[in-house]
């Protein structure tokens, strides 16, 4: 008997009693039966009482099972309905017959309302072709399976997804045919799996090397950057530690700060050096953080860093360009400045002097000019691997630029110290440079000129010294080149009156205080005049006539050059075209361009501007440039006087022979003339070297069909020595000194007739 039969027997309690009353009545009267003895009959009565006992043990026993059997089953209606799973079951055509209370959430619909609808219903479009292919596959396996789906909530018209897994009643049970369902919510487990997934591809593709350790520093992941950037795969440094990539380059007390500070701050951050597995040491940005648990305990380490060596190197080298020379690693002038200044600032703290030298080589622009550009920066680069061996670690030897160098020599004990060592340094640096250098295809000699002014004697200011410096080592050069001198006060008058002339010269050419001169040029066949030399005049009204070299040599270092030079340009071809217009001989006019003028980008455009201007023919033009500026860089030079030649002018190289021009360079140059050194004219009638000198520089430019012009000619032996060789032109004090434009007006009127 089950629980429910007894249940439906409860009866049977009410029988026993009446039962047991009976058989207290009765036993005390005992008849015999059928032959039966009392005491037989006395036995059947204690067998059916002991079967009562029994009974009654089983009815007891009975009890307790039907209420367990109650609890469990109000247990389990609780833990059916109540489940956060939801249960259903299905029939064979997907009809929900039985659904929990969390089925009815989970599909937003009422219980009641669920039963008898197809659950087809609540499965999304897209994925019902697969609850139909998995639905089938429960009834042909007979086995549990799982599916996913995305389900629909059908009162909030939402999506969600659920892990489904169903199996199918068997025959023989009371519902065969159906299937019991158990459905999940997944959807909070799926958006955790894409986010792990999400951060498995970001760990994996990040550009920044990735590395996570256990609290003890074993590495236990690393990504795909980090095996890039070291060369260690994860298999070489699983389970290691991540002293593997220690470069060497810091010392124990660097990891000791590190590591209290991620202990104190839970993270670090900051450049450290590693090293590769094929030993190359780099430079990475690295950042630590400690990961803990809830109760602040450390799990886990993670390292994330980035490969910086490139913009190290680039840092590196935006310094070296910043602070250092390219040619001779020397630090450059903003560097120089910086460590006067430091050394300045120390000596006036500690009341000691600081030395300023100023250098520049000697006659280097012609070796630059005759040797090439390559041999003049080997010169340099000599220059300052000797220089360097003259000075203390301590003190800075510097190149501004050019053949210009520099050095702070500082910590100087007092004016007698500061004297003293700055002499012996110029000694040395004096002696060092005047040794032979050994260049390729050549030997080398030169020299140096050194200024030297001190702190604090001269100045305390940086631009003062360097000033102060340079201006003596111009005195020195002045007084022969080669040596050195101290910054006085004499040296800083003339640089007042230097400034002052600067000054005036600007006046001058505002006030229009400038005038030119005039030379002829005499043709040597026929006596005739061809030409007039236009030569540059400033009357002071101070120091009356300046010498041409003096202030041209200030013009040349400043901006006037060009306002100066445009100036004389057109003086003279308005001048000329004045002298045309009163029917004078029409005769070049030959002026010279400075080397700023020659440089200068829009030259020719300013000689066409000239000429328009003047209405002067190109062809009485002459412009000349002299032997040095033409060495500079013959290939620039050539370019730019073939613009001016196809102007119409004529091109002359002044000064010829002073320097060694090399022949090859002469030939490929678009000029017209060669104007022969004055040096070499004043000897010529009684030097034979310098008359072999000037013959062989006549029958050279015939031979290259140029004309030749003799500079300064005083005498008729000179101009007779130059008609037998056959030269072309000729001016000088013999035919005439300098004129001013009236006084040459009229002594071309006087020459009328010869002309």
């Amino acid at each position: 008997m089950n629980a429910k039969d007894f249940e439906k027997d409860r009866p049977f309690s009410a029988l026993r009693s009446r039962a047991e009353s009976h058989l207290a009545r009765t036993t005390d009267h005992i008849v015999p039966i059928n032959g039966v003895s009392p005491e037989t009959t006395q036995d059947l009565i204690h067998d059916l009482r002991v079967h009562q006992v029994e009974l009654e043990m089983q009815n007891d026993e009975l009890r307790r099972v039907q209420g367990e059997l109650e609890t469990v089953r109000d247990k389990y209606v609780d833990l059916y309905d109540f489940a956060p799973i939801g249960y259903l079951t299905l029939d064979g055509k997907k009809r929900i017959l039985e659904a929990n209370l969390a089925c009815s959430e989970l599909l937003g619909t009422e219980r009641k309302s669920l039963i008898h609808q197809v659950f087809h219903h609540f499965v999304i479009r897209e994925d019902r072709d697969i609850f139909r292919d998995y639905f089938n596959r429960v009834f042909t396996d007979n086995t549990r399976h799982g599916c996913e789906l995305r389900l629909q909530r059908d009162s909030e018209n939402t999506q969600f997804h659920a892990q489904i897994e169903a199996i199918a009643l068997q025959h023989g049970e009371e519902s065969p045919g159906q299937c019991r369902m158990m459905i999940m919510d997944i959807s909070r487990r799926r958006q955790e799996e894409m986010e792990l997934q999400l951060a498995a591809k970001v760990f994996e593709n990040s550009v920044e090397g990735v590395m996570i350790s256990d609290a003890k520093g074993q590495i236990l992941r690393v990504n795909r950057a980090f095996s890039l950037v070291t060369g260690y795969s994860e298999g070489d440094v699983v389970g290691r530690s991540p002293r593997v990539l220690r470069s060497g380059r810091h010392e124990k007390k660097f990891y000791s700060k590190m590591w209290l500070r991620i202990k104190e701050k839970g993270a670090w951050q900051g450049e450290i050096w590693n090293k590769r597995k094929n030993g190359e040491v780099y430079a990475e940005w690295l950042s630590i953080s400690a990961i803990r648990d809830e109760r602040g305990n450390v799990t886990h380490y993670v390292g994330i860093f980035s490969d910086v060596t490139e913009q190290k190197l680039s840092e590196e080298r935006i310094k070296n360009l910043s602070y250092y020379d390219q040619l001779t690693s020397l630090p450059n002038r903003r560097l120089f400045q910086e460590r006067l200044k430091q050394a300045m600032v120390r000596a006036h703290r500690d009341g000691q002097w600081v030395a300023v030298m100023f250098l520049d080589l000697d006659r280097f622009k012609t070796v630059n000019d005759t040797f090439g550009h390559a041999i003049g920066d080997l010169l340099l680069q000599k220059t300052a691997e000797r220089l360097q061996q003259c000075v203390r670690a301590s003190d800075t030897l510097a190149r501004l630029g050019g053949d210009e160098f520099t050095v702070v020599l500082a910590d100087l004990e007092g004016q007698q110290a500061a004297v003293k060592g700055a002499a012996a340094v110029a000694d040395k640096m004096l002696a060092a440079l005047t040794r032979p250098f050994d260049l390729p295809g050549q030997e080398i000699v030169t020299s140096t000129s050194i200024g030297i002014a001190l702190y604090p004697q001269d100045s305390d200011t940086i631009s003062d010294l360097l000033r102060y410096a340079d201006s003596a080592m111009y005195q020195a050069k002045a007084q022969g080149r080669g040596n050195y001198i101290f910054y006085s006060q004499d040296i800083q008058v003339r640089e007042v009156a230097r400034a002052r002339m600067e000054q005036d010269l600007r006046n001058a050419l505002e006030q229009g205080s400038l005038e030119l001169n005039y030379q002829p040029i005499i043709d040597l066949e026929d006596d005739t005049i061809v030409g007039i030399e236009a030569l540059l005049r400033w009357n002071h009204p101070d120091w009356g006539s300046v010498a041409l070299a003096e202030f041209m040599s200030l013009a040349e270092n400043s901006c006037l050059v060009l306002a100066i030079g445009e100036w004389m340009l057109e003086e003279a071809c308005r001048q000329n075209k004045a002298w045309q217009a009163m029917a004078l001989p029409a005769v070049r006019i030959a002026v010279t361009l400075s080397a700023r003028q020659l440089r200068h980008h829009d030259l020719a455009e300013t000689v066409q501007q000239v000429i328009y201007r003047t209405r002067l023919d190109p062809a009485y033009l002459a412009l000349e440039i002299t032997e040095r500026v033409a060495m500079r860089d013959p290939l620039v030079i050539s370019e730019i006087l073939s613009r001016l030649k196809s102007l119409g002018v004529w091109i002359t190289i002044d000064d010829f022979g002073s320097d060694c021009f090399p022949l090859a360079n002469l030939r490929r140059l678009p000029i017209d003339i060669i104007k022969i050194s004055g040096g070499f004219v004043h000897t010529c009638a009684n030097e034979p070297d310098d008359a072999a000198i000037v013959s062989t520089i006549i029958a050279m430019a015939h031979k290259l069909r140029l004309k030749t012009h003799a500079k300064g000619v005083e005498t008729m032996a000179q101009q007779a020595f130059l008609r037998e060789h056959r030269c072309d032109f000729a001016h000088g004090f013999l035919y005439t000194s300098p004129l001013t434009a009236c006084e040459m007006e009229r002594w071309l009127r006087s020459r009328v007739g010869r002309a």
